[in-house]
């Protein structure tokens, strides 16, 4: 619960964000002592550099590896470097520029005031 508080406690923070990404998956990593196969492993090493924190996610049957990155639009740079682990980049998404927005609306309510 500490983790939760502490990650949404800070506003609009995504350097912050990918630290408790890390935090998530280092827990999530204790709990499930093989949870991160070797290649996974590989992966995230190098892919460390262009990001501020990474989480595989997934029920364990393929998942996908989640990542924030430094730099906006980095996606190039990271494909190449995980390409020779034959892991490919297949969607990039942008958090908007006011950052996260958490809400406890219902989502009928949400939908309509972002998709009007």
């Amino acid at each position: 619960i500490v983790i939760v508080v502490d990650c949404v406690d800070k506003a609009a923070d995504i350097a912050r964000a990918g630290a408790c990404l890390d935090r998530y998956w280092q827990l999530k990593r204790l709990l499930c002592l093989d949870a991160e196969p070797p290649a996974v492993s590989r992966m995230l090493a190098r892919a460390r550099p262009y990001v501020h924190g990474a989480a595989l996610a997934g029920a364990g049957g393929g998942g996908f590896l989640c990542m924030l990155t430094r730099a906006p639009n980095a996606h190039a740079e990271l494909a190449a470097a995980l390409a020779p682990e034959g892991a490919h980049v297949f969607t990039a998404c942008v958090v908007h520029g006011q950052g996260m927005v958490l809400t406890h609306e219902p989502f009928r309510e949400t939908a309509a005031r972002v998709f009007s």
